[in-house]
């Protein structure tokens, strides 16, 4: 999946905005004022920002040229600095050394709901599917959910002059922020999914990586996905209910131009058989 990651993430279009002027910040772990002006001088003429995870702290320092010398002249970070920067370590997990933040039972209506054409009126995977009709619409509203979510305010550039603090790390190893969402679906087929989206620090936006619930069971995002490989590919769908996760998959399979052969069986029929011979994709109710 993380191969797959970067694969969307380099293919995305760059929104054109000033991101060389975003602000860096180089970390220094349980510093004392002076070791965090010796990583200030160390990046040379400019200003930076050093900031130390342990205290949840950030500083600002002008380094300039002295004679034949470096000196750091040491500021209080601007308060949209401080913000961003409060807002991204509250987010940061040590142990996968990333930034992440969870929702669950995330209940947004799908696009279309009122006019009654969709299967399930709340917002799930199959919506956000790139095989799906109206899928940028409902990526929109995911975006927009969590642009407006109180935690993840502090991404919004408008006080900031259109900037956003980056971590030096990220440079050379980028790890955009994970958004990890549980939509409340359980209550009408019995799976949880769990769908993730990331922010891409470049276009200020959250791009959708994908969607799967338990089992075998993810939404397919592309024709491909149906039988990535050569050979047999079986998609489970074993919850209290599978109507509607099943219903959706072959409504899918139906925008991929791929037959689903045999006929449902109420209460028996539960998964889905796919095989891939050379480029021919067929897929059979088991």
């Amino acid at each position: 999946m993380k191969k797959l990651f970067w694969m969307m993430l380099a293919a995305l279009p760059m929104q054109a905005m000033a991101n060389g002027d975003d602000p860096i910040a180089y970390k220094c772990y349980y510093c004392t004022p002076a070791e965090m002006e010796d990583v200030a001088l160390a990046q040379g003429v400019g200003r930076h920002y050093v900031y130390d995870y342990a205290s949840r702290s950030i500083m600002g320092f002008e380094v300039a040229q002295a004679g034949g010398n470096l000196v750091a002249n040491p500021f209080k970070a601007e308060s949209w600095v401080d913000r961003q920067f409060r807002g991204m370590a509250a987010l940061y997990d040590v142990t996968t050394s990333s930034m992440t933040i969870r929702f669950d039972e995330v209940k947004l209506l799908a696009p279309g709901t009122e006019h009654g054409r969709e299967i399930g009126r709340m917002l799930w995977g199959h919506h956000l599917s790139a095989l799906h009709p109206d899928h940028a619409e409902a990526r929109e509203t995911i975006h927009r959910y969590l642009t407006e979510h109180p935690e993840l305010v502090f991404l919004d550039t408008t006080t900031s002059g259109g900037r956003l603090l980056k971590f030096a790390h990220s440079i050379e190893n980028p790890a955009p922020i994970l958004a990890t969402m549980h939509m409340g679906e359980e209550f009408l087929w019995g799976g949880r999914m769990r769908v993730d989206f990331y922010f891409d620090h470049a276009t200020r936006h959250w791009h959708f990586l994908d969607a799967k619930a338990g089992g075998s069971y993810f939404v397919q995002n592309s024709r491909d996905d149906f039988a990535p490989a050569e050979g047999r590919f079986t998609f489970d769908h074993h919850y209290n209910r599978p109507e509607l996760p099943l219903a959706a998959f072959i409504e899918r399979a139906g925008w991929a131009s791929l037959p689903v052969h045999g006929e449902v069986v109420p209460g028996k029929t539960r998964s889905v058989r796919c095989e891939r011979t050379t480029d021919d994709i067929q897929c059979y109710l088991d």
